[in-house]
């Protein structure tokens, strides 16, 4: 695909996010809610832990869903799964080339996009021939409450 400038009106980009994890389904979930919630085109998860009772639960036409099993792994090259690094690189790759959205994002089950104006504003505000840009994620910290409510704790990167 040739390379072609994004285009800079918010209502006609299109963006996604790709993740790979091993997190239980309540996590998932919520990941994915609120990714749908904040306008994701699509959302590619692959199960680094084969579970079909998260892909059948938390089925959705905007969700693909990929069982990281050893039918999936034989395909690839070995080193693509020897560590959980070179896992993500492989399956966000994957994901990147079968995508025809403008953006696609890397984001790990337990990161979010905490933004004052849509993630497709800011996206569209970027140069138009930029080939990525970088967005802070914040971090959910480990708690034993329900994440949330008002003792919910994130980590947000410094600039």
């Amino acid at each position: 695909m040739p390379n072609q400038p994004v285009p800079s009106v918010p209502k006609t980009l299109s963006w996604g996010v790709v993740s790979t994890t091993k997190a239980p389904i309540e996590h998932v979930a919520r990941f994915v809610a609120w990714h749908l919630v904040a306008g994701a085109h699509h959302i590619h998860i692959h199960l680094d832990v084969p579970d079909t009772r998260i892909s059948e639960r938390l089925a959705h036409p905007q969700i693909t869903y990929t069982q990281c099993d050893d039918a999936y792994w034989a395909k690839a090259p070995e080193k693509a799964h020897q560590t959980h690094q070179l896992r993500q690189a492989y399956n966000a790759t994957r994901s990147y080339r079968a995508s025809n959205m403008d953006w696609l994002a890397y984001i790990d089950v337990d990161e979010f996009l905490l933004t004052k104006i849509t993630l497709a504003e800011q996206l569209a505000a970027a140069q138009r021939d930029a080939a990525f840009v970088r967005i802070h994620p914040v971090e959910l910290m480990a708690h034993d409450t329900e994440p949330f409510n008002e003792t919910a704790y994130f980590k947000r990167a410094r600039k």
